[in-house]
């Protein structure tokens, strides 16, 4: 009995073993938005989710993807201006903020932790996929992709781990072919915690 057992064991780990397939990261298809060399005109609304708050914003972005460069002006729901902000690849500019007193120095604080906030959730969207390009070639991106449909469409992308610290989804792709952009964005992120959502309602191509 004890040697029919253990050769039932021996079976199932070699069956399991044979069974078992690594999944390699497929390369983005070359028609993917977000690898075409153009410059977007976007406007969009977003929502940003923290803390068990809601915060509805609005604004333009130039979309440079010849260059990974991005322009944003975002406003609030009164329609003043929060932030205007250049975004690259790896780093960002603001225009500096000269404090006049004491008390309006908590308030620059906030505004250059907005500003890194924006400049990375721009940067996890719209430029992981073109940074990490070159690592499909070796089987190892940083940031492994998803894509589904005919033709394929850019679904997901994230952190090469098994618990990502961020996750960008993207949602309601047009049936019409000449427009490839998704119509809502998602970017979950835990350090910290919020999530953002980004509804696309105008793009020109520069």
């Amino acid at each position: 009995m004890k040697n029919l057992t253990a050769a039932l064991l021996v079976f199932l780990l070699f069956s399991c073993a044979g069974s078992q397939t690594v999944q390699q990261p497929s390369p983005p298809p070359p028609g993917c938005w977000l690898l075409q060399p153009v410059i977007y005109r976007l406007r969009q609304s977003a929502r940003l989710e923290y803390q068990g708050k809601k915060e509805m914003l609005e604004g333009f972005m130039e979309l440079d993807l010849t260059k990974d460069r991005a322009q944003l002006v975002i406003f609030n729901a009164l329609g003043l201006t929060l932030l205007s902000i250049e975004i690259e690849r790896h780093s960002y500019q603001l225009p500096e903020t000269v404090s006049g007193s004491e008390d309006e120095a908590p308030a620059n604080r906030r505004k250059q932790q907005f500003a890194a906030a924006v400049a990375t959730a721009v940067q996890h969207i719209f430029f992981s996929l073109n940074s990490d390009r070159k690592n499909y070639c070796r089987d190892n991106p940083s940031t492994p992709a998803e894509f589904n449909g005919t033709p394929p469409r850019l679904t997901r992308i994230s952190e090469n781990r098994q618990k990502p610290t961020w996750i960008v989804t993207y949602h309601d792709y047009d049936n019409d072919p000449a427009n490839q952009l998704p119509g809502r964005i998602i970017l979950q992120n835990r350090k910290p915690d919020y999530r953002l959502t980004i509804w696309l309602h105008k793009a020109e191509v520069m």
